[in-house]
């Protein structure tokens, strides 16, 4: 490492100990909604459209794989959900409804889609916030990847059948997680 590079290396190491993030992000709230309302949101129009446009180019076979809007030239599969999904299919006739809440606009399906190509009933059904199910139904939705804004409107939707609910990382952002678990 050059000189000039350690400088700057050691100057914003320093910054981020003892500055902005020296309490990272955390406190002592009442409530729910009061932490809630210090922090920002995920239904930005800037961080969808991010998400929309890297998807796009994996959908449209531009890109490999896609994570949080980031694309990669390297599938990362997620061993221990295809175990699971695919055990879930085996034990239902070779059939596989997943629910996948905060599933973004198809971020796990298409990361795992290569293996479950022998699964004859698919489907994929995310459950989001609004305004990415907007964009998912009209660049996404194809038959198999679905997009509805409650877990109440997907599985009274064609009468879903779910048996893998998949909710990766999502429940830090949710109220009352327990509640949705009873769901």
């Amino acid at each position: 490492m050059t000189f000039g590079k350690r400088k700057f290396y050691n100057r914003v190491k320093s910054e981020i100990r003892s500055g902005i993030f020296r309490n990272g992000f955390n406190g002592v709230y009442k409530t729910w909604d009061e932490a809630a309302a210090l922090c920002g949101s995920y239904d930005s129009e800037q961080i969808i459209e991010k998400c929309k446009q890297s998807l796009l180019k994996v959908k449209q076979g531009e890109a490999i794989y896609e994570r949080d809007s980031v694309l990669f030239n390297k599938i990362q599969y997620s061993w221990p959900l295809l175990a699971g999904l695919l055990y879930s299919a085996t034990k239902s006739n070779l059939r596989l409804d997943v629910l996948d809440f905060g599933g973004s606009l198809g971020s796990s399906y298409y990361q795992n889609r290569n293996f479950l190509q022998g699964i004859q009933k698919l489907s994929w059904n995310i459950v989001e916030q609004s305004n990415f199910v907007q964009v998912g139904k009209k660049h996404f939705e194809d038959g198999i990847l679905n997009f509805y804004d409650s877990i109440e409107s997907c599985v009274n939707d064609r009468d879903q059948k779910i048996n893998v609910f998949l909710a990766s990382s999502s429940f830090p952002y949710v109220k009352d997680p327990f509640e949705l678990i009873k769901k």
